[in-house]
């Protein structure tokens, strides 16, 4: 018995080591309405391929996502919607990072990105503050439309970038 005892334990031990050494990788995720888009992206390890299949998703308290080389690709801007509901961004803040084929509305701010990372074909309407943000430097929006996102001042509204060498292409 003690021999059995000592045997598991030890089973134990070795399994809770690798469990805790192997390291999360990235994978390819598919979201379908109704599921939690949020939580899907904001546990996704760097460097996933996160597919959004076509439909309205509501996004409460936004999408924060700080690791780096993650792609978040919609089926298509006009059928691929997330509504924030006037709440927060979709800010993909991990550098080398994508966002494209998708509809950024009713948020505070539509989409925001940071260093070496790219958003196309994306819509941002109808944001309470800045429709797509690229801040950092080597930043590309392409192929992008912002429209009815409010205005204050010069730091609002349509497309923003701050930083070195952001490009811009329609």
């Amino acid at each position: 018995m003690k021999n059995f005892r000592s045997i598991f334990m030890t089973v134990c031990l070795i399994s809770s080591l690798i469990i805790f050494i192997m390291p999360v990788s990235a994978g390819v995720y598919h979201v379908y309405p109704g599921d939690d888009i949020k939580s899907i992206i904001e546990s996704a390890p760097a460097g996933s391929t996160i597919y959004v299949h076509a439909g309205t998703y509501s996004v409460s308290g936004g999408i924060l996502t700080t690791v780096t080389n993650i792609s978040i690709i919609g089926d298509n801007p006009y059928t691929t919607i997330l509504d924030g509901g006037g709440q927060s961004s979709i800010s993909i803040s991990g550098n080398n990072s994508m966002v494209k084929n998708l509809t950024a509305q009713n948020f505070f701010s539509g989409i925001f990105i940071t260093n070496n990372s790219l958003i196309e074909n994306c819509i941002s309407r109808n944001n309470l503050y800045s429709g797509i943000v690229g801040i950092g430097n080597n930043s590309i929006i392409k192929n992008c439309i912002a429209h009815d996102n409010q205005a204050a001042d010069a730091l609002n509204g349509g497309i923003v970038v701050a930083g070195d060498s952001n490009r811009i292409f329609n």
